[in-house]
């Protein structure tokens, strides 16, 4: 598998982290974008930042790693490959 790397500017980060950290670090994250499919959510009871019981169905839509520091597992492999 190849990854794309971007580098997340300080304003962006602030943001992104607001949705990519999970409550505790065994469980995953579902970014709902459409508007329809908050709705429905929603509709069945749930609310924004609510922990749901869900299995992912299989292989994730993105892999994303969140890369905070040097001793990363990911900055450490492409130090490496260097």
């Amino acid at each position: 598998m190849a990854a794309t790397v971007h580098f997340v500017s300080p304003e962006d980060a602030e943001v992104l982290r607001k949705y990519m950290t999970p409550g505790d670090s065994n469980q995953g994250i579902a970014l709902i974008f459409s508007k329809e499919a908050q709705t429905a959510l929603e509709d069945a009871g749930i609310e924004d930042g609510e922990t749901v019981d869900y299995d992912f169905g299989g292989d994730a839509d993105a892999y994303v790693e969140t890369v905070n520091t040097v001793t990363h597992h990911f900055v450490l492999s492409q130090k490496d490959n260097a």
